[in-house]
Formats: C-alpha cells, structure tokens, sequence
C-alpha cells in the first residue's frame, strides 16, 4: 500500500516538471519535461541507478559485443558515464535499440 502512494507521488511529481536553459547570461522560458530525474532532487541518484542497473542487464545479455578471449564486452559504465562497445555500427544500433 505504502508503495503504491509513493509511486503515485513520484509520478505526479516528475509528469509536472519543467526546467529552463541559461545559456550566456539568458535564460529561456520555462518548458516541461518528460523525461529524466531532477538534477539535485534527493531520491534521483536512486531511480537512476534502479533505470541503470536494469539497462546494463538488458544489453549485456544481448551477447552482441566486442568479445575479448570468451568475454562478451558491451557495455561500461561509472557513476553516470557509459561507454557502449560494438564490432560494426549494425551491432551498435542494436545495443542502442535495446530498451
């Protein structure tokens, strides 16, 4: 039940966002944003990792990769950096296509 009300907050939470761009002294008009974790928001390092953890999975279990001796390597990835590995730009697209 409790997860449940939290979903429900963090979905109404993050369907009403907006955000601006500054860019040389300006600042844009304010525009929604459908999607992303709020930079700086206390829960967002948590929901990006979850969104993480479960992409690195996905792709890595493609088998599709750069293989060094019998390891499949695909996919690396430190904190919010990540390096996507592929033997033609087909296998990329492939990686890239993976949800």
């Amino acid at each position: 039940m409790l997860i449940c009300k939290i979903v429900r907050v963090l979905a109404a939470w993050y369907s009403t966002q907006t955000c601006s761009v500054k860019w040389g002294g300006v600042t844009s008009l304010r525009f929604r944003s459908g999607n992303g974790a709020k930079q700086g928001g206390v829960i967002s390092p948590y929901l990006f990792a979850r969104y993480k953890r479960e992409l690195l999975g996905s792709v890595r279990n493609t088998g599709i990769g750069c293989f060094v001796r019998d390891v499949c390597m695909n996919i690396l990835a430190y904190a919010d950096d990540i390096v996507v590995l592929a033997p033609s730009w087909h296998a990329l697209q492939s990686l890239l296509n993976v949800t």
